[in-house]
């Protein structure tokens, strides 16, 4: 994944877990975000079961700014927007329909 532009809060379509291996991180900032009342979600040509918000119609709720060589698993049925950064941003996204918490149940196991 390389985003060069900010991304518009939305839940993403056809997946529930992502991990991403930050290559590259380009001082973005992801955001998770809460509609404000009465603001109305839209779609975008490629989106099936995921909406979009414009940066307007939404609250931020928690942030964080990766690092290069940074992991994180997110959880992408949660409304979440890309913005403030320069150049690129690189990314190893792997995604599944696992739900969050099995995914991070998964990384916690210890078998040995």
């Amino acid at each position: 994944m390389t985003i060069n532009r900010d991304v518009i809060p939305h839940i993403d379509s056809g997946v529930n877990t992502v991990i991403n291996i930050y290559l590259k991180a380009g001082g973005y900032m992801t955001d998770f975000n809460t509609p404000k009342e009465g603001r109305k979600p839209f779609k975008i040509e490629n989106q099936t079961n995921g909406e979009c918000y414009h940066f307007d119609d939404v609250d931020l709720i928690s942030r964080f700014a990766a690092a290069d060589g940074d992991v994180y698993i997110m959880d992408v049925t949660k409304l979440h927007s890309v913005h403030s950064g320069t150049g690129d941003r690189e990314a190893l996204a792997l995604s599944t329909l696992l739900p969050f918490d099995q995914v991070c149940e998964f990384m916690e196991k210890d078998d040995g």
